[in-house]
């Protein structure tokens, strides 16, 4: 609210990233929303991950049934991307 837009508009992802001083290229946005989160990273260059647990009701979740269109990661459980980062923080330390 406090610059008058709202996801997936791309200028509060662009924001965002100079506010912690990082590329897009070495970022990664998890989200439940696929237009709002999904859509608003990938147009940003942020690599999208897209949480969408169906044991947790959602008020405010996207009903659309639109699948996002792109390059991004589809997780149901947090645990699943606890593993990943694991497995790439594993990989980064071999190299």
């Amino acid at each position: 609210s406090d610059y008058g837009v709202r996801k997936p508009c791309r200028y509060l992802f662009d924001i965002a990233l100079k506010k912690a001083e990082l590329s897009a290229s070495q970022t990664w946005f998890c989200g439940d929303n696929p237009t709002a989160d999904i859509e608003g990273a990938l147009q940003t260059g942020i690599f999208p991950v897209w949480y969408e647990n169906h044991s947790e009701k959602n008020f405010f979740a996207d009903t659309s049934g639109r699948i996002p269109e792109g390059n991004y990661l589809h997780i149901c459980e947090w645990k699943e991307m606890t593993a990943i980062l694991d497995r790439l923080n594993r990989e980064g330390n071999e190299k």
